[in-house]
C-alpha cells in the first residue's frame, strides 16, 4: 500500500493593480489543496481511501521583486510561492500538512478506534 501526496491550486485572489505600479492582477491569496490517495481500495466504497487539507496562503507584495503577468503564471510557480510561504511559518510547514494528510489517510485504513456490534446483540 502507498499513499500519493498530490498539491493543487483551486483559485488565486489578485489586485486589480499591485500598489505603486501599473501590473495588473497581483497574486495576493492563494488557495490550495494537498490530497493524499492511497493504492488500497476502501471495500464499502470500492473508492481509493483518500484525505484532503485545504488552505489559503497570502502573498506580501513587495517592491521590485520581478512581476510575473498573470496570463504566463504557472501551476509550478505559484506552488512554490505557495510552498516558500508555508515552509516560512513554524506552525504549519508543508512537511506538517503532507504527514497530516498522509496520516489521516493511514488511520481510515487501519483504525485506532474501531466501534464492533454490542456482543449480547443478534446477528
Amino acid at each position: 500500500m502507498s499513499i500519493n501526496i498530490t498539491w493543487n491550486i483551486t483559485d488565486l485572489d489578485c489586485l486589480a493593480v499591485a500598489p505603486g505600479t501599473t501590473n495588473p492582477n497581483c497574486v495576493y491569496d492563494i488557495h490550495w489543496e494537498c490530497i493524499g490517495t492511497s493504492t488500497e481500495i476502501n471495500p464499502v466504497t470500492n473508492q481509493p481511501y483518500n484525505s484532503r487539507a485545504y488552505g489559503v496562503t497570502r502573498l506580501k507584495y513587495v517592491a521590485g521583486v520581478p512581476y510575473t503577468p498573470y496570463e504566463s503564471l504557472t501551476r509550478e510557480q505559484v506552488l512554490t510561492w505557495t510552498h516558500n510561504v508555508l515552509n516560512q511559518n513554524e506552525e504549519l510547514p508543508v512537511s506538517q500538512i503532507e504527514a497530516g494528510v498522509f496520516q489521516s489517510v493511514q488511520r481510515q485504513i487501519t483504525p485506532e478506534l474501531i466501534k464492533p456490534a454490542l456482543p449480547w446483540a443478534s446477528a
